[in-house]
């Protein structure tokens, strides 16, 4: 396995341990994932509305082409697409999901206080937990 040396931390590292960069050299960041990853959160501490402004900023310039991109992929691979979307259903049913709450309400996400979406979600818990005691006892 090929090894690279951290410029942060030091430490030298196998290749697989540092994110992917185009422009880095052999196409991985200087920084290994453990110093990137803390270089994000510090940054994002010191200033979130910077980085969300140059976020936003990003996919205000950049939207046609992510959309052009995006379309391509879904051309190309509808199956993948469909699996994609059928997983993260089963997601969102399994974990209650806001978005799926507030869906059965017949509600948009946005619409919806968070306390209105937690106690519909006790709901939900507490009607499948007594639907799978029913089945127990049946089963017994």
């Amino acid at each position: 396995m090929e090894t690279k040396k951290c410029t942060k931390c030091g430490e030298e590292k196998e290749l697989n341990e540092f994110p992917n960069c185009k422009t880095g050299k052999n196409g991985k960041h200087s920084a290994c994932k453990k110093c990137h990853r803390q270089y994000q959160r510090d940054r994002y501490a010191s200033s979130p509305e910077k980085v969300k402004a140059s976020v936003k900023s990003w996919d205000a310039a950049n939207k046609e082409r992510r959309n052009s991109k995006r379309s391509a992929l879904r051309e190309a691979n509808p199956e993948k697409v469909k699996a994609a979307r059928s997983a993260q259903k089963s997601r969102d049913v399994i974990n209650l999901s806001s978005y799926y709450v507030a869906g059965l309400m017949g509600l948009a996400t946005g619409d919806c206080t968070p306390e209105l979406i937690e106690l519909k979600r006790e709901q939900l818990r507490i009607h499948r937990l007594t639907k799978q005691l029913k089945q127990e006892i049946q089963n017994v």
